[in-house]
């Protein structure tokens, strides 16, 4: 992997849409879907009860719908960088499913990183590559592999919000739609891309809760079976943008 581009100084929130407490969360219950600030808090329950490596595997499950978003995309509007991210990806991917010189590659890729003239503090004047998501959020994947904490896991789902609230608030053809009675802000998190993002953030969890302790099975096997479970998702066009 040839890194080329800078680390998100801090997470950024793009596309992130306003939140009015009261009115937007009544509107979200009754229409039965998910408000932001519960699943987050939701996730970060659960999170801090799982092991490191579930917490890794949560962090690259929302990588891996990000970078494959990119992948989808015609190859003459592929872009080259997010894409060459999916060495680091593999990596973690392939120490959770028990291959042991994994701990050493995903470090020797965060130290390539670091080292490059992309990772830079020159705020707006240096490259900006490393902003896009499915950059972001692998990165946090891989320094979860490193040192399992809640937080890089955290990071790298709101990464998977971001970028659905990204295609919610261009699509202007949603806003259109709204029923009058609802509230803009209601109308734009009700938006298929950013629900969709959050129920299979909470899906994850909900399989790792149950099943993650495959990830610590002696039985290589078993191992690989739980890291494709949580691999395979489809490639929607929520997440290429």
């Amino acid at each position: 992997m040839v890194v080329t581009s800078a680390p998100r100084q801090a997470h950024r929130a793009a596309g992130q849409v306003h939140l009015s407490a009261g009115v937007v969360r009544t509107e979200l219950d009754r229409l039965g879907m998910h408000h932001v600030a519960d699943v987050q808090a939701t996730e970060h329950r659960m999170l801090e009860a799982l092991a490191a490596g579930e917490r890794t595997a949560f962090a690259a499950a929302a990588a891996e719908r990000l970078l494959r978003g990119h992948e989808a995309r015609p190859p003459k509007e592929r872009r080259a960088y997010p894409c060459a991210w999916r060495a680091m990806l593999d990596a973690v991917w392939s120490g959770l499913a028990g291959d042991p010189g994994a701990f050493r590659e995903v470090s020797r890729l965060i130290a390539e990183f670091y080292l490059s003239p992309y990772h830079h503090d020159n705020g707006a004047d240096g490259p900006d590559d490393a902003t896009d998501d499915a950059v972001a959020a692998t990165l946090y994947a891989a320094q979860c592999h490193l040192h399992g904490c809640v937080d890089f896991a955290m990071w790298s789902a709101a990464c998977g919000y971001d970028a659905a609230a990204a295609v919610a608030s261009a699509d202007l053809s949603w806003s259109h739609r709204r029923p009058a009675e609802l509230d803009p802000h209601t109308w734009q998190l009700a938006h298929p891309a950013l629900q969709a993002e959050l129920e299979r953030q909470l899906e994850d969890l909900e399989l790792l809760a149950e099943q993650g302790g495959m990830l610590a099975a002696d039985a290589q096997a078993d191992r690989a079976a739980a890291v494709e479970r949580l691999r395979a998702q489809p490639v929607g066009s929520s997440m290429v943008r």
